[in-house]
């Protein structure tokens, strides 16, 4: 919303106001210290009303059979393709565009300029996309300071978080991970995955 506020781009925005734009961005980002300890291809998770929103759009293109964002991954390209299908049309048009939520119309694109300059500059393929938002960042930033988790220990954080929400009943959990695995080590070779 900032970013929209601060650049007062035309209907249909031209080269130089996007370009001015990504400028200012990079700016910004080249003060986030801790993006410089990031390596290639680093996995990116997303949070927000801009991605949860690039989401949709994405869930809307590949007719997405599940109507929620949780486990849903959106590729740089892909981030790519949906900025210059908004920018290359007008607001009244890009309110149309499926998945597109038409409230955020006007400051989805600067919110998509920002994760794909975040995405170029890190070098993530692909951002994983959160149906939580700023105060579960917050809260994460909390606990855990400046060394947010990353890869499995930020996949068993939210299993975690998810067991807690759902008053996981950690015995029978157990019960039945012991029995999958179970089944799973006994029928591997009859399907051949041994």
């Amino acid at each position: 919303l900032r970013l929209t506020e601060l650049f007062r781009m035309s209907d249909t925005p031209t080269k130089g106001e996007v370009e001015a734009l990504r400028a200012h961005i990079n700016v910004q980002l080249d003060s986030v210290e801790w993006l410089a300890q990031l390596g290639p291809g680093e996995e990116m998770a997303g949070l927000g009303g801009s991605i949860r929103n690039l989401g949709y759009m994405e869930h809307a293109h590949l007719g997405w059979p599940l109507p929620t964002l949780r486990g849903f991954q959106i590729s740089g390209e892909r981030v790519g393709e949906l900025i210059e299908e908004m920018l290359s049309v007008s607001l009244a048009k890009r309110a149309r565009i499926p998945g597109l939520n038409p409230d955020r119309a006007d400051i989805l694109p600067a919110g998509s300029l920002v994760l794909q300059e975040v995405m170029n500059r890190v070098g993530a393929p692909r951002c994983h996309t959160s149906v939580n938002g700023l105060r579960e960042g917050l809260l994460l930033d909390h606990l855990h300071g400046d060394t947010p988790p990353k890869g499995e220990d930020l996949r068993a954080l939210s299993v975690n978080i998810l067991a807690w929400r759902y008053e996981l009943q950690r015995d029978h959990a157990e019960r039945v991970r012991h029995l999958a695995t179970r089944l799973f080590d006994d029928l591997a070779g009859r399907h051949g995955l041994n």
